[in-house]
């Protein structure tokens, strides 16, 4: 029934040549360089991670994310989603900027609450993940000429008075530039859409036999073609020590209840970090504004503490009273279990998600 990451097949036949080793912050800044202007730029295996996030840092740079921070003010809007798999547990604060001479990102005190920047480099690799108060410096010489910003604020989506406070703390966020130097705005490069896609099609099969486990983090530290894989199911997403991923797609009927139990799954720091199930559509995106996610903030656990059981469905198909219930958006949906501050065990693949059964 179940199937991890199961996407569509698109019927393509792609040979093992499309091995690629780990692209070199050189090469990388060479593509930034190099490629703006140029028409139709073939998409292949060493450059397809800096491409899917090409392609990703362009929206958010429609919304006005250019050398200072874009603040998505509700839980992820269902029409402005830059990519799949999104979350509506943190609101996103994203800025594209030119790194070329360094920055400063200042983070505020909060107030308690989950807050991460996440520094991404151009070609989807992971350097710098920080938590907490303080004026972080970005190193030109370490980092790709534009990069992403991503600071994460837990919310709760279905709070309007928490999502006003994580406001207040959004509002703080800044990014400011050398004395003097006036920053280049990001330009995307103009991709061979079809070879975009095919390769997407491709390592999207290659996640549905391995997971997105061990794609994400400092440059060289993974395999070119395991670094693809994050960026084409999960593009942005966090290194394994700061958040693992389960995502899991099921061959369901929209209008049936499901049911499963789960265990609580490990922190390593209960105080910072948290967990939560998201549900999305057989495209990969969400489609709910409300009943799309639940966080350990909301999630009601069983008797004991140690498990927690959910519904999946509708509250014509569940019933109005059911617990923990997330909104089924179409058949065949996806679901998504995150953990920040994962506990080792955790990180080692060791937890496995139940299989949802129709209510009886």
């Amino acid at each position: 029934m179940k199937k991890v990451l199961c996407l569509s097949m698109l019927a393509l036949c792609v040979s093992n040549a499309w091995a690629a080793d780990a692209i070199s912050l050189d090469k990388v800044r060479e593509l930034e360089t190099t490629l703006v202007g140029k028409k139709d730029v073939s998409v292949t295996p060493e450059n397809y991670a800096f491409a899917e996030l090409d392609v990703a840092m362009n929206e958010e740079v429609k919304h006005g994310a250019t050398n200072k921070f874009y603040h998505h003010r509700m839980p992820m809007e269902i029409d402005k989603q830059p990519a799949v798999l999104m979350n509506r547990d943190t609101l996103y604060s994203f800025a594209i900027i030119d790194a070329s001479h360094g920055a400063t990102v200042h983070v505020p005190e909060g107030d308690g609450r989950y807050i991460s920047l996440h520094v991404m480099d151009h070609d989807h690799t992971t350097e710098h993940v920080y938590y907490g108060a303080g004026d972080y410096k970005i190193d030109p010489d370490k980092a790709t000429h534009f990069l992403v910003l991503n600071i994460r604020t837990q919310v709760n989506p279905n709070d309007p008075a928490d999502i006003q406070k994580a406001h207040v703390i959004q509002d703080e966020y800044k990014v400011t530039f050398p004395d003097g130097y006036t920053p280049k705005a990001f330009k995307m490069i103009d991709w061979n859409t079809d070879e975009l896609k095919k390769l997407q099609a491709h390592y999207r099969q290659l996640a549905d036999k391995r997971g997105v486990s061990k794609t994400s983090g400092p440059r060289g530290d993974y395999p070119q073609e395991d670094v693809n894989i994050g960026a084409a199911v999960a593009t942005g997403l966090l290194p394994d020590k700061d958040a693992w991923y389960s995502f899991n797609t099921y061959k369901v009927d929209k209008n049936t209840c499901y049911t499963a139990t789960y265990q609580v799954p490990g922190m390593a720091k209960p105080d910072l970090g948290f967990y939560s199930l998201t549900i999305y559509g057989d495209d990969l995106y969400l489609h709910n504004e409300k009943g799309s996610s639940l966080s350990n903030k909301e999630l009601k656990l069983d008797s004991g503490g140690k498990t927690f059981t959910m519904h999946y469905g509708t509250e014509q198909t569940c019933g109005k009273d059911a617990q923990n219930l997330l909104i089924a958006p179409t058949d065949n949906w996806t679901l998504a279990l995150r953990v920040y501050f994962p506990t080792q065990d955790i990180q080692d693949n060791k937890y496995k998600l139940p299989e949802p059964k129709p209510v009886k």
